[in-house]
């Protein structure tokens, strides 16, 4: 992140106010929000929340969006913080809504997305006797959330919110979660402001250690094969520039995770692409072969590494996070570095370039360069009529370059890291971590909230579409002009049909839609998708099942690439 807030800036630069008497606690949560500068909230109403959004509906600086069930809320608020930077919001009542919450709650934890959930709870006086709607959201949230607290008094909410906020974006990101009970929110008690924070515990460290920052510079100084290994920290933290000049200062080669991808530009030449299964042979091939893994807040997770035991043999690790429990926990690092990205990148930077003398990089670009000519991003031709996934991708990447891409789960996704362009922070918005069905739709309604004159193109597929179709309503509702480019590979049932019929479906939720089963008619119809302003759109494109066997990460690559890509490696020990 830019700056690490503290508790005093959590509270804005608002002047400190004090009320006496009258307000509610519903009101207090209304005005904390108000003036910790929020201005949307997502969510549904409910008996329990009621009091709160009963004062959400009131207020003249935030807007409510009402979602058609609570995990679009979460998910929407997840897009929005993604596509703006801020904390997304999403409120709810408790009982069965609250538990829909879990989803986004495991996605924003995953992702390090800065998320506050407000759930509305049944009074003080009910709480633990299973009365109608009651659900100990607090007790079921904690292994999926940063932190979670139940608030039982109307004085305590403006601290409560507060806190909440500023561990949401604070350290590693993360989703809060704060339950009020509905006798808290009824109830009446003081306002002050700023509130107060104790967090006597929790002081996340952004400097890095200088003797850990001299030693990544000295080892990126004479590794002779680097490679930057990048994941979504490096969004979160806002570093995107401080890794460019990273990148470009040491000569190193950089690949980029699932979540990293907005991280460093597609086209730029250092820029091997998307690691681990399915990603590019030489993204996979570079980390196999290196001789220094630089790892940028990623987690050295299984879809990258694969086997662990084979992964990277040869390679020295240093590992930056800003959380120091992903240190060491799957791959052990000889220079670990806890701190901020925006802070320890050019620290390194400033230590590399101390060195007057380093390793030549030519022949590993001669390698590396040799595998990206050998092995292209690309596709097979088909016979006449089909339509091939990819060309969908790669089409709406040529015709909507500067769109904000948001992904949801599935075969689809994979395909999109390889053939849409990401040229910038945040154009690239992907549920990753957890592997979430149904994040694209309402993930994207809340990007184009945050983000109102953007692009934003959903890519889906039927299975994870139909987990939150129900959204296009939502979106219609809001004037929300979302495109969901629809992967459609789904082959016909018993009785040779294809249900649902997508392009029905979402013109009976309020949206427009049309279906291509033709190469032909793939441009027109994106085109016509980009001219729609006023509802969301769906395009159905009937696409031909993929069952290509794509790169697995070292050993367990096809044969055949892997005899390759061995074969080009020259003689690197001799210049070591």
């Amino acid at each position: 992140m830019a700056h690490t807030p503290t508790p005093a800036d959590v509270a804005t630069d608002a002047p400190a106010i004090r009320i006496h008497g009258a307000g509610t606690g519903g009101w207090a949560l209304i005005r904390a929000l108000e003036l910790l500068g929020v201005d949307t909230v997502f969510g549904l109403p409910g008996d329990l929340a009621a009091p709160a959004f009963a004062r959400l509906h009131t207020s003249k600086s935030l807007r409510a969006v009402t979602v058609r069930q609570e995990q679009g809320g979460g998910l929407a608020a997840e897009g929005y913080a993604q596509a703006t930077g801020k904390v997304g919001v999403v409120l709810t009542a408790s009982g069965p809504g609250a538990a829909s919450l879990v989803t986004p709650l495991l996605d924003a934890m995953a992702d390090s997305v800065p998320l506050v959930a407000i759930t509305g709870r049944v009074g003080f006086a009910a709480v633990g006797k299973d009365s109608m709607d009651e659900a100990d959201i607090v007790g079921v949230s904690i292994p999926v959330a940063k932190h979670s607290l139940l608030v039982t008094r109307a004085e305590e909410i403006p601290s409560a919110v507060s806190e909440a906020f500023y561990l949401a974006s604070t350290g590693r990101p993360g989703p809060v979660l704060v339950d009020i009970t509905r006798s808290a929110l009824l109830g009446k008690a003081h306002f002050e402001w700023p509130a107060p924070i104790d967090l006597p515990g929790y002081h996340p460290v952004t400097t890095p250690n200088a003797r850990q920052v001299r030693s990544a510079g000295a080892r990126l100084a004479s590794a002779h094969r680097p490679v930057l290994y990048v994941g979504g920290g490096v969004v979160s933290g806002r570093a995107t520039g401080e890794l460019a000049e990273l990148a470009e200062a040491t000569g190193a080669a950089v690949v980029t995770t699932l979540a990293g991808r907005s991280a460093f530009p597609s086209a730029h030449p250092h820029n091997l692409g998307m690691p681990g299964r399915y990603g590019t042979v030489p993204a996979v091939a570079a980390l196999q072969q290196a001789d220094l893994i630089v790892a940028i807040g990623a987690r050295f997770a299984e879809q990258v590494t694969g086997a662990l035991s084979r992964f990277a043999p040869d390679a020295q690790i240093v590992h930056v996070d800003i959380d120091p429990a992903e240190i060491s926990r799957v791959r052990e690092a000889d220079v670990p570095i806890v701190g901020d990205a925006k802070e320890t990148l050019p620290a390194i930077t400033a230590a590399f370039r101390s060195h007057k003398r380093c390793a030549d990089h030519t022949k590993w670009w001669e390698y590396l360069d040799g595998l990206r000519a050998a092995f292209p991003p690309g596709y097979p031709n088909v016979h006449s009529g089909a339509i091939r996934p990819e060309y969908v991708l790669d089409r709406l990447g040529k015709l909507a370059p500067d769109a904000i891409w948001v992904t949801g789960t599935g075969r689809q996704q994979l395909m999109a890291a390889h053939f849409l362009p990401v040229e910038r922070p945040g154009q690239w918005i992907a549920a990753a971590g957890a592997g979430t069905q149904g994040f694209a739709l309402p993930a994207a309604i809340g990007a184009q909230i945050g983000q109102p004159g953007a692009a934003i193109w959903a890519i889906d597929g039927e299975g994870s579409f139909l987990r939150t179709a129900q959204e296009l309503a939502s979106a219609r509702a809001e004037s929300a002009p979302v495109k969901v480019a629809l992967i459609d590979n789904a082959e016909p049932d018993f009785t040779g049909s294809r249900i649902p019929d997508f392009a029905e479906l979402a013109v009976a939720l309020g949206g427009a839609a049309k279906r291509v089963e033709r190469p032909n008619d793939v441009d027109p119809a994106i085109q016509w998708a980009m001219s729609v302003r006023d509802r969301p759109v769906v395009v159905d494109f009937r696409t031909t099942r993929v069952t290509d066997r794509w790169p697995v990460v070292g050993d367990e690559l096809p044969d055949s690439v892997l005899a390759e890509a061995r074969a080009m490696r020259p003689s690197f020990e001799e210049d070591e």
